[in-house]
């Protein structure tokens, strides 16, 4: 509203709006907080430092290397279902790969025979619930890309060669140690091939 003619209240009015008319002025119109026609505030520019602070999507690992996981954790239930199903073919087994002699543990006498048997099938047992859930996170998590998938494998891993070998060759049953490493090698070489992917696919 526009005074016609001089009056205190309108010199009043005169002097805020030059104050306040720079004000406006320097802070900008897109930062105003007059709304726009369609009623909306306009949105703000991205900040360059926000653009670089995405998260990069997650790379999806090699299907190979997927299915090369898949094949060792199923290898893995099988073989821990041996002792299971077949216990004197498991202990001829380890006989001859300790002793080179598939009858010596059988000469340990019958109770020991069984307590042998037993202790295998527990083993047994163990691998094929370890092996199982390491088959959903390869079909999961790792199929999908994300990194918890492969930390779950390769810390799982770990736990368990570096004790079991570790025991094996302190023990002085270094062909144990030998059948671990054989394990460990199938499962480093996924591993290893996929680790850039999934700890370079977040920023």
């Amino acid at each position: 509203m526009r005074c016609s003619q001089p009056a205190p209240g309108c010199a009043l009015r005169g002097r805020l709006a030059s104050k306040v008319r720079p004000q406006n002025e320097a802070f900008g119109a897109n930062h105003s907080d007059e709304p726009t026609a369609s009623g909306l505030r306009p949105a703000p520019a991205a900040h360059p430092d926000r653009q670089a602070l995405r998260v990069k999507p997650q790379s999806m690992p090699s299907p190979f290397w997927s299915r090369w996981l898949l094949m060792v954790t199923i290898g893995v239930m099988v073989f821990g279902l041996v002792p299971v199903l077949a216990p004197g073919l498991t202990r001829e087994s380890f006989s001859w790969l300790v002793y080179a002699d598939v009858a010596r543990t059988a000469a340990f006498g019958s109770e020991a025979v069984v307590y042998i048997a037993l202790v295998h099938a527990v083993l047994g047992a163990v691998m094929f619930g370890w092996g199982l859930a390491l088959l959903l996170v390869v079909r999961g998590l790792f199929a999908r890309g994300a990194r918890e998938g492969w930390q779950i494998i390769a810390v799982s891993v770990a736990a368990w060669f570096i004790p079991d070998t570790a025991f094996s060759l302190w023990s002085g049953f270094w062909q144990n140690a030998l059948l671990n490493l054989v394990f460990m090698l199938l499962f480093s070489a996924p591993l290893a091939a996929t680790y850039r992917g999934f700890h370079e696919a977040r920023a």
